[in-house]
């Protein structure tokens, strides 16, 4: 009876005392943006000038920038970071596509510095940026702090890095996501 009783008296024990006995530690290197913000689409155009489709940012994981300027040099670090994070996926690099969010009157990317393959997906916020960023309890000053975002197939905002200096730690994350993911 009492090999019945301990495992019940042991549950309700952590649970109700407050000791501290779940994992601090996490296996991700980028900060969990909890709860993880869904993107919404409106407000997004196209480099054709069209608008978004609802769906237009579901269905594959993706590496996500944004810009504060025209395309400067930050701009330029940012989609070099990316690509080589994309391109460090391997046979996985079709699954995970590079996005760029411009702010409005930001004028077009360069083409040549989009990269050849595979093109990343540029759009354009009609709002401001201060206004796009707060949907997701994102302010400007953490925009400095946090440069590269991670998006779920659901279009969920779920990871952000500091710099592309954690470049390898956006790969191991990717690929862990990846691995473990049957969509996209």
């Amino acid at each position: 009876m009492v090999a019945c009783v301990a495992p019940l008296a042991a549950a309700w024990l952590l649970t109700s005392s407050g000791i501290a006995w779940q994992p601090e530690a996490t296996v991700n290197v980028g900060r969990l943006v909890l709860p993880p913000m869904l993107l919404k689409t409106s407000g997004l155009r196209l480099p054709n000038g069209q608008t978004l489709a609802a769906d237009g940012l579901r269905g594959r994981w993706r590496i996500a920038a944004f810009a504060a300027n025209p395309c400067d040099a930050r701009c330029r670090d940012s989609l070099m970071t990316m690509r080589r994070v994309q391109l460090a996926l391997g046979k996985s690099v079709l699954r995970v596509q590079r996005v760029l969010f411009l702010p409005k009157g930001s004028g077009s990317v360069d083409k040549n510095l989009l990269g050849e393959y595979p093109q990343p997906l540029v759009l354009t916020m009609e709002a401001g940026l201060a206004e796009f960023l707060a949907q997701f309890g994102i302010e400007l000053f953490d925009l400095e702090a946090e440069k590269f975002y991670i998006i779920d197939p659901e279009g969920r905002l779920i990871l952000a890095y500091p710099d592309a200096s954690h470049f390898l730690g956006m790969v191991k994350d990717l690929r862990r996501l990846l691995q473990a993911s049957t969509r996209a």
